[in-house]
């Protein structure tokens, strides 16, 4: 049976593909819808998650598997790039969608349909201290590099890094979390207005895609996929044999490393002006082959 999450996140992508078509949605929607993501949705879900994140010892596959990842991939693609002189913008969108995986609302309802209920809280740990913090610290400082004109200096990285809402959101919420405890209401409120960063960024992905890529964009979104669904999470899972380890953490890592490219990171890519039509193909065709994809990788566990 067909995870129904599954269904809505189809459902989203294709409300924004048919709103593209009512003219009653300017060309600006998809640019609106971003923005209530990165300054409104997002920082909702911080302020709902992070009080919640406890540490021990279980929690460092999962919390290292997406920061290497990160590392890995990101020195692999910026190489790749110069060498084959990608243009800016595009290096900037591959940088930012390849490392970062859509590792919560997709992630979670595939590892509970692919490895059972009770593995989810490692999914949990790698998205929360993983893709979560990635976007916010290393995702933030691959768009105040690549979203601007010319080479930005420290501080104009600094300056841009401190005031993007999801790191201020970030801190702020680890820092009141360890002083004060949200009431029923509040976590309530949070909730609800959470609860609008899929369906806003979805649409919003969906107003954006276009199948008529070009040439170029198509080799691109090729190389990205193949490298974000396929060869990213076999890396992992050599890096795994290799040191023996074999644990329900490591096979829930695996899976999440395998996740197409995070819903918000597309987002931030196209509100930041960075490749859109690479971004939101990277987004929207991704999650149609983590479909299968998926399911084939969990074979090799």
């Amino acid at each position: 049976m067909i995870n129904p999450n599954f269904l809505l996140i189809i459902a989203l992508l294709f409300v924004g593909i048919i709103l593209r078509r009512v003219k009653e949605f300017p060309d600006s929607t998809s640019v609106v819808l971003n923005k209530m993501v990165i300054w409104v949705a997002l920082p909702a879900v911080i302020f709902k998650q992070i009080p919640k994140l406890t540490f021990d010892s279980s929690i460092l596959i999962p919390m290292i598997t997406p920061w290497m990842i990160i590392l890995v991939t990101s020195l692999i693609v910026y190489t790749c790039g110069k060498i084959f002189k990608i243009e800016r913008k595009t290096l900037g969108a591959l940088l930012l969608l390849i490392p970062l995986g859509n590792t919560s609302f997709l992630g979670f309802p595939m590892i509970e349909a692919l490895r059972g209920p009770d593995s989810i809280i490692y999914a949990v740990i790698y998205d929360q201290l993983g893709s979560f913090f990635g976007l916010s610290v290393y995702g933030v400082l691959i768009v105040s590099i690549f979203a601007a004109g010319e080479k930005p200096t420290f501080l104009a990285v600094a300056k841009k890094a401190f005031l993007f809402p999801p790191f201020i959101s970030m801190i702020a919420a680890f820092t009141l979390s360890r002083f004060m405890t949200w009431s029923p209401g509040f976590e309530k409120a949070l909730s609800v207005v959470g609860g609008t960063l899929v369906p806003m960024a979805m649409i919003a992905v969906g107003f954006q895609l276009k199948i008529k890529l070009s040439k170029k964009s198509y080799t691109y979104l090729s190389l990205g996929l193949l490298t974000k669904l396929i060869l990213s999470p076999l890396l992992v899972l050599l890096c795994y044999k290799l040191i023996s380890l074999d644990s329900e953490a490591a096979n829930v890592s695996f899976l999440e490393s395998a996740m197409p490219p995070m819903i918000t990171a597309g987002a931030v890519a196209i509100d930041s002006g960075l490749d859109e039509d690479l971004s939101a193909g990277m987004v929207g065709i991704g999650i149609f082959i983590s479909f299968l994809t998926l399911p084939l990788l969990n074979n090799f566990i």
